[in-house]
């Protein structure tokens, strides 16, 4: 990789990137010697601590504010229905599908797809969906009509088809995103 030098006597010459060593003290009390192909540590070797660390900073900064901001823009918590799914061995493409034509059917319902969370490490789960948990009476004939133009199973044969993708799922109906200072003014 290389770089432009942006200023000095060598601006717009290009450069080959190099590794520049962070001068951190050891034990020992030493420190590694500055790149010669960075001038600018020789002066101080932790403006190369800075260059990376003010930009990581900066995007810790805007995650910590834009996030409680997001959870207090909804003008109230919804209900939502978290659904957790170990999948039976080698149906996990079927079960994605499955869960990819239900969403096709809300789309269609005006009711929008599920959230889908896939496990990284950790439980032993391997999806988790969130949605909503209620709609309208509209929206739910609506779910109905797309599902059997769909050709969706429903009723027992939904019971049937579905589990057949799932060794074990558990749900749970849960209200948010909130905050906790606004979950604790509830009690007031």
């Amino acid at each position: 990789m290389y770089r432009r030098v942006q200023a000095g006597p060598d601006a717009s010459k290009v450069v080959p990137l190099t590794r520049v060593p962070l001068a951190v003290p050891s034990k020992l009390g030493t420190l590694p010697a500055p790149s010669a192909a960075h001038p600018k540590t020789q002066e101080n070797p932790m403006k190369v601590f800075a260059l990376f660390a003010r930009p990581a900073l900066l995007l810790v900064a805007c995650a910590a504010f834009a996030l409680p901001q997001a959870a207090r823009a909804a003008d109230a918590p919804s209900r939502k229905l978290v659904e957790i799914y170990r999948i039976a061995p080698g149906r996990h493409l079927e079960f994605l599908q499955m869960i990819a034509k239900f969403d096709e059917a809300s789309k269609a319902a005006g009711i929008p797809p599920r959230d889908l969370y896939v496990h990284q490490d950790g439980a032993d789960w391997d999806f988790m969906l969130i949605q909503d948990a209620e709609h309208t009476d509209e929206q739910s004939a609506k779910l109905g009509e797309a599902m059997a133009k769909l050709g969706l199973p429903r009723g027992a044969h939904f019971f049937i088809e579905f589990r057949r993708n799932v060794a074990e799922h558990s749900d749970t109906f849960v209200e948010g995103p909130t905050t906790a200072g606004a979950w604790l003014k509830k009690l007031e």
